[in-house]
C-alpha cells in the first residue's frame, strides 16, 4: 500500500502546474447603461416604411427576372432537345 502522503503530493503538484498552465480568463467588460430610445414620430415611421417598400420592390422585381431567366434556360419537359439526357438516371437507366 502507498502512503496518502505521495498521493497528496502529487495531487499539490499537478494542482500548482495546472494554475501554471492555464490562462487566465478574460476580463468581463463592465455593461453600458443606455437610455430607451424616444418613440418615432410619424413621418419617420412613414419615411422608414417607404425604404422597407422600396426594398421589397427591388425583392420582387429581381425575383421576376430570376423566373424569367431560369424559364428561358431550364429544362421543362419533353420538348427540350436535351430532355431525354436531363431526364436519365445513370444510376437505374429511367427517367426520374
Amino acid at each position: 500500500m502507498k502512503p496518502k502522503v505521495s498521493d497528496e503530493i502529487k495531487a499539490k503538484l499537478l494542482a500548482r502546474v495546472y494554475e501554471d498552465l492555464m490562462p487566465d480568463p478574460p476580463l468581463k467588460p463592465k455593461a453600458e447603461i443606455v437610455q430607451w430610445p424616444k418613440p418615432l414620430s410619424e413621418m419617420e415611421l412613414a419615411r422608414r416604411q417607404q425604404v422597407v417598400d422600396a426594398c421589397w420592390e427591388r425583392t420582387l422585381d429581381a425575383q421576376r427576372e430570376l423566373e424569367i431567366e431560369v424559364a428561358k434556360r431550364c429544362h421543362r419537359g419533353p420538348s427540350d432537345p436535351d430532355w431525354e439526357i436531363a431526364a436519365y438516371d445513370p444510376i437505374w437507366g429511367k427517367r426520374k
